[in-house]
């Protein structure tokens, strides 16, 4: 069984949203980051970064904006390096070894920019502790080479089928060797998954 699950689907099939409803079904408290889109007229104007691990010590940022300077440019907005790295990558970075499950949301091109975040990204799916993530449904060098992993399993999230590729994902990761839920006064899945 891979233990790398990364869900990936069109734009508002609810990629982010599995994400955290497996995370608060399972009851773990994640390390990792989220990531939040604030869309105005129909497209992106700003992404907030947020990290999960416990004690992390950028806790948000701001990666992407219209009002950004570039470059780095992506869908019109200029990316931050810098929070990308003082969140994202720190998060993720600390979050090895110490939480039983890491949550990359998302890994786009955004994510991309910062040479840190790719090193750390990809030295969470090296270690043993399982990850769940969201990831970009096109292409880009960073994207690709992370979906052609052996050890990546991608699950396509439909809108209308939503709720199966939900359980299908929680099935996966309470099927991996050494993996379960907490005991019920353990918990911190609510406040991990917002």
């Amino acid at each position: 069984m891979r233990k790398n699950i990364l869900v990936t689907g069109a734009p508002g099939a609810g990629k982010s949203t599995l994400v955290r409803e497996v995370v608060r079904a399972l009851g773990v408290r994640p390390g990792g980051y989220l990531t939040r889109a604030f869309p105005a007229r129909g497209r992106k104007i700003r992404c907030e970064i947020e990290a999960l691990t416990p004690g992390a010590r950028a806790a948000r940022g701001v990666m992407a904006s219209v009002d950004m300077p570039g470059p780095p440019r992506v869908a019109g907005m200029g990316v931050s390096a810098a929070d990308l790295d003082a969140v994202g990558a720190a998060a993720l970075e600390a979050a090895v070894g110490a939480c039983p499950l890491i949550v990359m949301d998302e890994i786009g091109n955004m994510e991309a920019v910062s040479r840190r975040f790719q090193d750390a990204v990809v030295a969470c799916m090296d270690s043993a502790t399982p990850v769940l993530g969201v990831i970009k449904a096109g292409g880009g060098p960073f994207v690709d080479r992370i979906k052609g992993r052996a050890d990546v399993e991608l699950v396509e999230v439909k809108a209308d089928r939503r709720e199966a590729a939900r359980a299908r994902v929680e099935g996966m990761l309470l099927s991996l060797p050494g993996f379960r839920r907490p005991s019920p006064r353990g918990g911190g899945g609510e406040e991990a998954a917002r």
